[in-house]
């Protein structure tokens, strides 16, 4: 989630190119073969931009969120390194484009204790437009791009990530048993899933159920 930009270019009649984080790492989640849904902010111009169908074709659920103003910048390289000026500021994207069940699953979620440790499916923001962490504001056991493009730069990052996704192993294949487990050995609170669980129930709505784990 969040909104694409147009970056100045000189080899583009348009003048710009389409750009972004979101965009980005949409299209490279998808080329994994991975489900990727994407909320994109777009002003009237990135809304048509055929960079859009680039991410349809590989695969991205794209959900295009109209935007008065979108991010514009113009990159400058230079020996020391990129240099990034902002020649236009972009509007918020409006928390109303993640689906409801979501919003309201992570606002029950953000009203608990700030310290709560969450167990969710690593895709869960490449799913749903939004991670725990910026939505409810709260811990998250594993967020699978973040974590592993966190993990790039760390050997500690990358082998903690490592062992928890062996630990994980299939989010969908999960049971009370091993979601109790996980709680003891990462010091879990809530789990939150859409199925049933044979586990406490502490919030639900039509799509998600959060148990607790403690």
């Amino acid at each position: 989630m969040g909104a694409a930009s147009r970056d100045v270019v000189e080899d583009d009649r348009r003048g710009w190119r389409l750009g972004g984080g979101v965009s980005y790492s949409a299209l490279a989640v998808a080329r994994l073969g991975l489900p990727t849904r994407a909320v994109i902010g777009v002003d009237r111009e990135a809304s048509t931009a055929p960079e859009l169908d680039l991410l349809r074709q590989a695969g991205v659920d794209v959900h295009l969120v109209p935007l008065e103003r979108g991010p514009v910048f113009v990159n400058i390289e230079r020996p020391e390194g990129r240099l990034q000026l902002c020649h236009s500021p972009s509007d918020p994207v409006p928390t109303e484009a993640v689906p409801d069940e979501w919003r309201d699953a992570m606002q029950w979620i953000g009203h608990q204790p700030k310290d709560v440790h969450v167990l969710a499916d690593p895709a869960h923001a490449r799913r749903f437009g939004s991670s725990v962490r910026v939505a409810a504001a709260r811990d998250v056991y594993l967020e699978d791009v973040k974590d592993a493009a966190i993990a790039m730069y760390s050997r500690d990052m990358a082998m903690r990530v490592l062992g928890r996704t062996r630990d994980l192993g299939e989010f969908s294949a999960l049971t009370r048993e091993r979601a109790l487990e996980l709680a003891r050995n990462y010091d879990l609170d809530y789990l939150l899933a859409e199925r049933a669980i044979d586990l406490p129930l502490a919030y639900k709505n039509a799509r998600f159920r959060v148990y607790h784990l403690r």
